[in-house]
Order: C-alpha cells, then sequence, then structure tokens
C-alpha cells in the first residue's frame, strides 16, 4: 500500500510539471509572436486607439444622464480640438515664417586674402604744369560740378539774370575745375602727379612690392591713384598668415606739397582699404593722413551671411551680378 501510495504521488508530480512546462512554452511563443508585429500593424494598432478614445468621448456625452455630465464633456472635446488646432497653426506659422538661425562660429585659418590699398594725392596736379590762364570765369546754370566739389564752395551769390557770381577766394578755383572736368581721362594722366615719385617705398612681409601687384588709375577729383593688391585677370590677390609689427603692407608716400596748387585746400593723401575685386569708392570712404604722420591700420574679417529668397532677408549674391556698382555696394 505504502509503495501504491508513492508512486501515484510521483504521477501526479509528473503531470504537474509537464502541465507548467507546457504553459511556459505557450507563453514564450506568444510572446515572441507580439514582438515580431510589423509597423504597419503598430500604426493600426495606434488609429484603433485613437478612434476607441474619440468614439468613449461621444459616448461619454450621449450616455451622460444629467445635462451639466453632457455639457462637461463636450466642454472637454472641444478644449482638446481647439487646442490642436491652434498647435497646428502655430507650428505652420513658423514654419513658413522660415526661422532665421544664428550660427556663430570661430574659423581659424592659416591665411587669409589681404585687402586692396588705394591712394591718391590731394593735389591733382602740380603747380609748375598748370596750363590754364587765370581769366575770370562766371559759372551759368547749365554747368555742374560733382557735389563733393560744390559742397565746398561757400559764399554764391545769384545775379537777377539767372548767373551765378563767385567771390574771389573761389574764382581761381571754379576756374580749374571747369578746366579740369572737360579734359580726358588721358590728358589727366599726363597732367596729374608722377606716381613713381608719389610711391617713396613699399613693403609687403618685409620684401620689396613687385610691380605687378601695383597699378595706376585715374580719379576725377584726385588725379593719379595708386592701388596694390588690386585683383587682375590672370592674377590672384595676395595672402597674409602673420600679424604684428613688420608683416603686412608698409607705404611711404612723398607728397611735394610745395607743387600744391592753389586750389587745393588740403595737403594730404586719401587712403582706402576695400577688397580686391572692389573699386575704391574715393568719394565716401577711406581716411585722409597729413604729412609727416606715421599711421598703422589693423583690420578684423567679420562674415555676414544670409539667406537668399524665400527667406525674408530675400538677399543677393553680389558677386555674381553683371554691374559693377552692385558688386561695390557689398
Amino acid at each position: 500500500m505504502m509503495s501504491t501510495q508513492h508512486k501515484g504521488s510521483n504521477c501526479n508530480e509528473l503531470d504537474h510539471l509537464r502541465s507548467s512546462s507546457k504553459k511556459r512554452r505557450s507563453f514564450y511563443n506568444n510572446e515572441k509572436m507580439s514582438m515580431n508585429l510589423n509597423k504597419t500593424e503598430k500604426l493600426q494598432v495606434l488609429q484603433n486607439c485613437l478612434e476607441i478614445l474619440l468614439f468613449m468621448q461621444f459616448q461619454k456625452i450621449d450616455d451622460s444622464p444629467f445635462s451639466l455630465g453632457k455639457i462637461f464633456w463636450l466642454l472637454v472635446l472641444i478644449t482638446c480640438f481647439t487646442l490642436s488646432v491652434y498647435k497646428i497653426y502655430a507650428f505652420c506659422h513658423l514654419f513658413f515664417k522660415y526661422p532665421v538661425v544664428v550660427s556663430f562660429e570661430i574659423d581659424r585659418k592659416d591665411s587669409l586674402e589681404f585687402p586692396a590699398v588705394s591712394v591718391c594725392n590731394l593735389n591733382p596736379l602740380q603747380s609748375g604744369i598748370n596750363p590754364w590762364s587765370d581769366e575770370p570765369v562766371k559759372l551759368t546754370p547749365d554747368y555742374k560740378l560733382i557735389f563733393s566739389e560744390r559742397r565746398s564752395l561757400q559764399n554764391c551769390n545769384r545775379y537777377n539774370n539767372g548767373t551765378f557770381a563767385v567771390n574771389e577766394k573761389n574764382e581761381k578755383r571754379l576756374k580749374f575745375l571747369m578746366k579740369y572736368y572737360t579734359i580726358s581721362d588721358e590728358q589727366r594722366l599726363l597732367l596729374g602727379i608722377n606716381t613713381s615719385e608719389f610711391l617713396d617705398e613699399c613693403s609687403f612681409n618685409n620684401r620689396r612690392c613687385s610691380s605687378v601687384h601695383l597699378t595706376n588709375f585715374s580719379d576725377l577729383r584726385y588725379g593719379n591713384c595708386i592701388s596694390f593688391n588690386k585683383k587682375l585677370k590672370g592674377e590672384e590677390p595676395l595672402r597674409i598668415s602673420e600679424t604684428g609689427f613688420g608683416s603686412g603692407l608698409i607705404l611711404k608716400f612723398r607728397l611735394n606739397h610745395h607743387y600744391y596748387l592753389g586750389t587745393t585746400h588740403t595737403l594730404g593723401a586719401k587712403v582706402v582699404i576695400h577688397g580686391p575685386k572692389d573699386s575704391p569708392d574715393l568719394e565716401e570712404e577711406g581716411y585722409i593722413i597729413g604729412p609727416g604722420n606715421e599711421i598703422s591700420v589693423s583690420l578684423k574679417q567679420t562674415i555676414h551671411q544670409r539667406l537668399p529668397a524665400p527667406y525674408k532677408d530675400k538677399c543677393l549674391d553680389y558677386g555674381t551680378q553683371t554691374n559693377a556698382y552692385m558688386r561695390n555696394r557689398k
């Protein structure tokens, strides 16, 4: 009897272990099946959940036995819908504004492009080669001076017949300007100062400047001028990799102020620093250096990159413009 009961209990234990192992297998199989759901099924489940939630809200409104309950659930639905619409509108409004993202970076380079430097003597002609006489002149309304020269002439009076009378102080200057503006660029170049005498010394990075990087041009107001590092066809602008005393460009000029015309009211030179691809704007930019002075100039380059249309700045790429005036407006 004892052996029979013992065998029976062992059989019951075996059946229990078998049933528990089957349950574990079925649990693991179900877990594997749930892990194998693809993305489409997950999206379908999410969609069904949203539909159920919306249906539940409407059902709560309909099943509520009290009018206050219906009003409460209706307000909840309207509030949720309003917030959703507002968020969608705010997102779309921000997207179509093309918001400007400001990115500040410090980019350290081994070398930078050296700017161009243009220098003009304030005296357009030497006094010994002024070819015009000192006969008096009257300025009629048909004659127009450039604004910068007209601005320096003061105390002009108008006659009753429409002509202008000029005081003795400005009479010679007016006569010179009227003659000077009528001659050609070639004549101005011949009558102007000698640029080889004007430029006394020139060195770049402790080396003598090459004639390749020096160009001459004539300006309507200042006469003959010199440009260093102006970009030419087939030549790339100079670059610099060092800063401090002794590096960069060193210029020394001979003004010859004792040869200045009597109509030149200022002694010195006009210096303009500009891009190698740009033409110097002598009327609006630059500064005047007087004789006997030594001036040191250091530059720091800051680049602002703005986005073109459809962004709100709608900036132009001036480098691709064919109009020289547009390129100089950078």
